[in-house]
């Protein structure tokens, strides 16, 4: 597993002995976080376009609907904006 560490600059860095196992070591041992969390019901799939990842919802209510507001949220409200513009035109 990567191991953190400060650099000369104090900089928080994080190595590993084996980097190329390193990575999928991280990324299993995250999925089983999230797998395990107390809350597993806030495990959600992302409902964006071309998207297929999965994010813990610790949004209040719990109705978060996009890994990313960034991202896949901006996408499906650009798109729902365009749909409502192209029907109001016609």
């Amino acid at each position: 597993m990567p191991v953190p560490a400060l650099d000369a600059r104090g900089q928080l860095r994080y190595g590993a002995e084996e980097p190329v196992t390193a990575v999928p070591a991280a990324v299993a041992r995250d999925a089983l976080d999230r797998a395990t969390a107390p809350a597993p019901a806030r495990v959600r799939a992302c409902t964006g376009p071309h998207r297929g990842a999965w994010f813990l919802d610790n949004s209040r209510p719990g109705n978060r609907r996009w890994c990313s507001m960034e991202t896949c949220g901006n996408q499906a409200k650009k798109s729902t904006w365009r749909g409502e513009q192209a029907t109001a035109a016609h």
